[in-house]
C-alpha cells in the first residue's frame, strides 16, 4: 500500500463529565432567570455527586435537554412583538417625551400629577415600556 493512499483520522476525545458539567454551568447564563436558578440546583446536585465519584452522565443529559428547551423558549420569547398601548388621553402619555428625556438625562425622576381615574402605577407601566426607547 502506498503512503498516500493512508488516510489517517484524528479524533478529539469526547469531553469528560467534568467538561461537560462546567459547560453547561456556562450555558445556564444563557436562558431566563426562572430556569436558571431551577437549572443550577440541579447542577450543584450533580457536581456534589461527580466529586463524590458517582455516576452524572444521565443527569447531565437531562440536564442539557432542559437548557435546550429554555434556549428555545427564550427565543420565542424574544420573537414576539409586544405593543403597548395606553389611553391618549393619560396626562402621562401626553408627557411623553418630556419624561423620556428625564430619564435619559437623569438618575432619578419624581413625575408628580394629579390623580386620575387610572390606576396607580399606571405611569410606571408607561416609563417602563418608554425606558428602551429612552435607552434607560
Amino acid at each position: 500500500m502506498e503512503a498516500d493512499s493512508i488516510v489517517t483520522t484524528e479524533t478529539s476525545p469526547a469531553p469528560s463529565d467534568s467538561q461537560r458539567l462546567a459547560a453547561l454551568k456556562q450555558a445556564v447564563g444563557e436562558v431566563m432567570l426562572r430556569d436558571a436558578e431551577r437549572l443550577e440546583r440541579r447542577l450543584a446536585g450533580l457536581s456534589r455527586r461527580l466529586r463524590d465519584n458517582k455516576p452524572i452522565s444521565r443527569g447531565l443529559q437531562e440536564v442539557q435537554r432542559e437548557i435546550s428547551r429554555a434556549r428555545q423558549q427564550l427565543s420565542q420569547r424574544e420573537a414576539q412583538q409586544v405593543t403597548l398601548n395606553y389611553p391618549p388621553d393619560l396626562p402621562v402619555v401626553e408627557r411623553r417625551e418630556d419624561i423620556l428625556n428625564a430619564i435619559r438625562d437623569h438618575q432619578v425622576v419624581v413625575v408628580a400629577g394629579r390623580p386620575v381615574p387610572a390606576k396607580p402605577p399606571s405611569y410606571l407601566r408607561c416609563a417602563w415600556s418608554w425606558g428602551e426607547v429612552a435607552g434607560a
